[in-house]
């Protein structure tokens, strides 16, 4: 079985499914006994979850257009 420390090492590689077979089934060992890293896998989903969907915001197009009295005030200024 592996450590608290080891399981933190191997979280990554774990939900990208990037963990060899032996060394995935000690991870999955030791989130049976340990109380403290299933919450903090729990909880690692989660924060990855809400900083994709944060991000993905930000990536959209805006979709409203500038207001053009806007639009005019930069042009005017940039031909200063």
């Amino acid at each position: 079985m592996i450590s608290c420390a080891e399981f933190n090492q191997f979280i990554i590689d774990y939900l990208e499914r990037n963990l060899p077979f032996g060394q995935r089934a000690h991870f999955r060992l030791h989130l049976v006994f340990c109380r403290k890293c299933r919450a903090y896998l729990d909880s690692y989903k989660k924060t990855i979850a809400l900083g994709k969907k944060a991000f993905a915001d930000h990536e959209r197009p805006a979709r409203e257009e500038a207001p053009p009295e806007l639009i005019r005030a930069i042009l005017s200024s940039r031909q200063k």
